[in-house]
């Protein structure tokens, strides 16, 4: 059965609306907003020839976070064509649970299991064999197989139709 998880659906819905991301930026410190008032679109006339959109895409159809079910710390989150943070390093037998939480554009909560599924997959010429993933509802299980490093693949499913692929999210295995 799929238990939603509200205090990082919250925290998602939270970050997506206040404009608190970072992206672009190389590390994973704080960030600062950096959203501008260029992507307003109005009847001026002062129009001027500059490029005015980042090169990120932030209006997804869907939201994905991953998170440590045990803590509900969040390990990792899409946000367009990327991934903020990531999963830790795993080590040759290491198993790890991971929290799947999706929203929908408005912010509500997508349930797989009912008309969505969730499947994984390694991205097309990403190294087999590194991790086993398996996704059981509202969670992935991943299961480090080999030292290397390779990218997994989330997709939504809808009716059997892929509603929605995320950026590739890499895994490092260490011996």
């Amino acid at each position: 059965m799929f238990r939603l998880r509200f205090p990082p659906l919250l925290l998602l819905a939270i970050l997506s609306t206040a404009g608190v991301t970072a992206c672009g930026e190389t590390d994973n410190t704080e960030h600062e907003d950096h959203h501008d008032d260029h992507d307003h679109h109005d009847d001026h006339d002062d129009h001027d020839d500059h490029d005015h959109h980042d090169d990120h895409d932030h209006d997804a159809a869907f939201e994905l976070m991953l998170f440590d079910p045990s803590n509900d710390e969040v390990l990792a989150d899409v946000h367009g064509d990327h991934w903020h943070s990531e999963i830790p390093e795993l080590f040759v037998g290491d198993e790890l649970e991971v929290g799947v939480s999706i929203a929908d554009a408005e912010g509500n909560p997508v349930a797989p299991g009912t008309d969505y599924t969730l499947e994984v997959s390694v991205a097309e010429g990403s190294t087999e064999g590194v991790v086993a993933a398996r996704v059981h509802d509202d969670h992935i299980d991943i299961e480090a197989l080999a030292a290397g490093e390779t990218t997994i693949v989330l997709e939504l499913l809808h009716d059997g139709a892929v509603e929605f692929t995320a950026p590739g999210l890499a895994l490092s295995v260490s011996e």
